[in-house]
């Protein structure tokens, strides 16, 4: 990871590019999976206190940082330890709880200079399937929704979207869509009525079933509000479909600005451009 780490920064610089921005997925659960020959850690389940988790925190943010990381796809913040794609990753099914380890997660990782990133917006954990394999659907109520003011408030940097389908909800239904591709949930709901201003991201775009089956689902996610587009199927389709919408569209051109505009910001409390 750190010789391709180096090798792309290189490249950069040869380039005269704006320094790149390296993410990964790194919960306690997947760390030694994703990072082979890392020592074990807890699972997230397992992680109990505040202090378990900031230690738990402090490990994976020294190994990020000594291979060159910026940003970690952590902590998932759902409410459960059952459904079939979370499992072990989540801290509970006691949102007070969830909170208070998940914010404790977020002010190591950001205090160390990570970004920290809250998922699966707007809950993964009290739904039934897995979005890897198909359409889920949240039916009725947000349950999981007020996870998130108290995050938000305490500063979290970034928000993942989940690839969920929200069905009777006459004030936040997606009419069909998965939420990360809804500007009623990305835009409306987190950024307007919970007044999130930090990075919000999709969940993979290539591997979830829930979402490849969606016409054109990157430029729908980014015409939502997404400000990054996390691997999609295709990157040169992307890029050429959002500068077409750009050239016939005003309003999604000052937008798509606008996310540039908070990934550069990043990238100067970072460090990274000076």
């Amino acid at each position: 990871h750190k010789k391709m780490i180096d090798s792309l920064n290189a490249i950069s610089v040869s380039k005269n590019q704006l320094p790149l921005l390296f993410s990964f997925d790194s919960e306690p659960s997947l760390f030694n999976g994703r990072l082979q020959g890392t020592k074990s850690l807890m699972n997230t389940i397992d992680i109990r206190t505040e202090k378990q988790s900031d230690s738990v925190a402090t490990i994976i943010n020294n190994k990020l940082l000594e291979i060159g990381f910026h940003q970690n796809f952590a902590p998932v913040v759902d409410i459960s330890p059952e459904n079939e794609a979370i499992k072990d990753r989540s801290f509970g099914n006691d949102k007070n709880k969830v909170i208070e380890l998940s914010n404790q997660f977020i002010k190591t990782t950001q205090n160390q200079g990570i970004i920290a990133t809250a998922k699966h917006f707007p809950g993964h954990g009290l739904v039934k399937g897995d979005t890897h394999k198909k359409s889920v659907y949240i039916d009725g109520e947000l349950q999981e929704l007020n996870v998130y003011p108290p995050l938000i408030e305490a500063g979290v940097l970034s928000i993942m979207m989940a690839h969920i389908t929200i069905t009777n909800n006459k004030k936040y239904n997606t009419n069909g869509l998965p939420a990360s591709c809804s500007r009623n949930i990305v835009t409306d709901l987190l950024k307007n009525e919970l007044g999130f201003k930090g990075l919000i991201l999709t969940d993979a775009l290539n591997i979830m079933k829930a979402v490849t089956i969606i016409d054109n689902a990157p430029l729908l996610a980014s015409k939502a509000g997404n400000d990054m587009l996390l691997m999609p199927i295709d990157e040169i389709e992307t890029i050429n479909s959002i500068l077409d919408e750009m050239r016939i569209n005003p309003i999604y051109k000052k937008q798509v600005y606008q996310s540039v505009k908070k990934i550069i910001r990043l990238k100067i409390h970072l460090g990274l451009i000076q």
